[in-house]
């Protein structure tokens, strides 16, 4: 599971920390560098004002490129059963739908205009707090201009966005479990976790993160801390409402799914 990840992120480093990958266009696999943003595709460049930021409590001006447009100059225009799929350096890989970039506001933002306070190495940007420590959202970050329509993930640290049909993920959520923790960890996951999460996008879809890869790049003394803890919009879990047993479970089916998915 590990190893997977690990070859992942070899592949991104061997590109180049500041190239995106782009898969399922017409066009073929781009690979683009940050240069090539301002210089191949400037028709495509904007400056956006995020007035209510999901991670900031300031606005912030970014510059990137009108990402539907960029796209159907590949020739693919984003349609309601697209999903784009995102990797991120840490292997955080959200599902988003295509209907969240139909109005045609989303920004693949590359730099921010005017980076203040923790200023990201390479001077591009303001770094996030992220659990315990403050973290550089580049070198690619996907921006809406508010959150009002776009109460979901608003995916950063992007390396590589993949372009697929909604029914290509229309798995059924149950598998074939190798024990019966993984069973009983479905069982708990559908009373428990399924209002809120998705797995492989079957699911709420977009109310919460799919969890289809966590374990690929969560710790499972992470999981079981967010479960009792909570944070954002997520409640946290006491042992009335989830036991140390059915978090277990959970875990288990949840390491099943990953398995399943790579």
């Amino acid at each position: 599971m590990r190893f997977a990840i690990l070859l992942v992120l070899m592949t991104f480093s061997a590109l180049g920390n500041d190239t995106l990958v782009i898969e399922g266009l017409k066009t073929g696999k781009e690979e683009i560098k940050y240069l090539d943003w301002q210089k191949k595709y400037s028709e495509f460049r904007i400056q956006l004002m995020v007035d209510d930021h999901p991670n900031y409590e300031k606005k912030i001006k970014y510059e990137g490129v009108r990402f539907y447009d960029f796209l159907a100059s590949k020739g693919h225009k984003i349609t309601k059963d697209d999903l784009i799929i995102i990797t991120c350096t840490d292997g955080y890989r959200p599902l988003l739908k295509g209907g969240y970039f139909l109005d045609k506001k989303a920004v693949l933002a590359y730099k921010e205009v005017e980076p203040k306070g923790r200023v990201s190495q390479d001077k591009r940007w303001t770094k996030v707090k992220m659990e315990d420590e403050y973290v550089t959202p580049g070198h690619y970050y996907l921006i809406w201009p508010s959150q009002k329509g776009h109460k979901h993930s608003w995916p950063y640290q992007i390396q590589k966005i993949e372009i697929k049909k909604e029914s290509e993920f229309n798995e059924l959520l149950e598998i074939t479990p190798k024990d019966k923790t993984a069973l009983q960890g479905f069982k708990v996951f559908k009373s428990k976790c399924l209002k809120c999460h998705s797995i492989k996008y079957t699911g709420p879809k977009g109310k919460a993160p799919d969890l289809a890869y966590v374990t690929g790049y969560r710790t499972d003394h992470y999981i079981r801390n967010r479960i009792r803890k909570g944070r954002g919009k997520m409640p946290p879990f006491s042992k009335a409402l989830i036991s140390d047993e059915e978090i277990e479970q959970v875990l288990s089916y949840l390491k099943e799914i990953y398995s399943d998915t790579k």
